[in-house]
């Protein structure tokens, strides 16, 4: 027999997901035979596969060892240095260069963002793969390959759930500087235009039937042709603010795929604002507002 105790990150969780992660080779069909016939208990008691654990269950465990998961199932792939801009129990505030991916795609399968913060928290300890039992660390919003910036990391699965809820309703504000080709006019105002994306080519445009997109912008400086642009997103559609910019005019410098010449568009978000105080696991960011310092910019 084993013993095992659902931690703050199994908060809520099914049983059957929780024995899934337990028991990585095994079957569906095994798992609810051993939920059935009473290989698995529950504070003592046989469970239901749908029953919801609280943290600190006692789950017993009476099947084969071979089919659990060892001490280092799960650990991830070693990864490059990360900067950590704030940090506490459940949230973290990372800083992405420009020239990695947020997450692995088809192109890029290693050394992303969420694999440096995953590695960061497992080297420190703050997350060790066997105690966990379905949960990794992972991004709350992502940057486009060649932007730079803040992105918002979840060491917890409370903070995920928070911090996601946050953003869908609005209560973060994320804000970016755009160096742009021209000025715009009027040098300030509201870009509401509906986006689609070609997934094949990787790219948006303007259309009167496709996702409804907001964008504010501001123009703070003007030098040699070139505008110094705050854009603030009321909407998170894929390339939004290099298409609406472009859409009036004004391509970001290095943009070459909308419009401008280059390798790679010129756009840092530099501030977010965290604007909620019932913040519960969220208490560390609640009210404040973090800006990139300025040699990251």
């Amino acid at each position: 027999m084993r013993i095992f105790t659902a931690g703050q990150n199994d908060e809520a969780r099914r049983v059957d997901a929780f024995l899934s992660r337990l028991m990585p080779s095994a079957p569906k069909s095994l798992i609810y035979k051993y939920i059935r016939t009473g290989k698995i208990k529950v504070n003592g008691k046989k469970p239901k596969p749908e029953t919801r654990l609280s943290m600190g269950d006692e789950i017993k465990y009476f099947g084969d060892d071979a089919l659990l998961k060892t001490e280092h199932s799960g650990a991830p792939q070693k990864a490059g240095e990360i900067t950590v801009l704030y940090e506490d129990e459940h949230i973290a505030l990372l800083y992405k260069p420009r020239g990695i991916a947020c997450q692995p795609d088809e192109k890029r399968k290693a050394d992303t963002l969420v694999d440096r913060f995953k590695w960061y928290l497992y080297e420190k300890g703050a997350f060790i793969p066997s105690e966990e039992h379905g949960f990794t660390p992972a991004l709350c919003n992502r940057l486009d390959y060649n932007t730079r910036g803040i992105v918002i990391g979840a060491k917890t699965l409370s903070g995920l759930r928070s911090m996601n809820e946050k953003i869908r309703t609005g209560c973060v504000r994320k804000l970016y500087l755009c160096r742009c080709i021209g000025v715009p006019n009027p040098r300030e105002g509201m870009i509401s235009a509906a986006l689609v994306k070609d997934e094949k080519a990787n790219k948006s445009r303007i259309a009167d039937r496709g996702k409804a997109a907001k964008t504010k912008y501001k123009t703070l400086s003007v030098s040699g042709g070139e505008s110094l642009v705050e854009a603030e997103l009321f909407s998170g559609r894929s390339h939004q603010i290099r298409v609406h910019l472009a859409s009036i005019g004004c391509p970001l410098v290095g943009d070459k795929k909308y419009g401008a010449e280059g390798s790679g568009q010129d756009l840092c978000a530099y501030k977010v604002q965290f604007d909620f105080s019932d913040a519960d696991v969220l208490s560390g960011v609640a009210g404040k507002t973090f800006v990139l310092p300025e040699n990251l910019r």
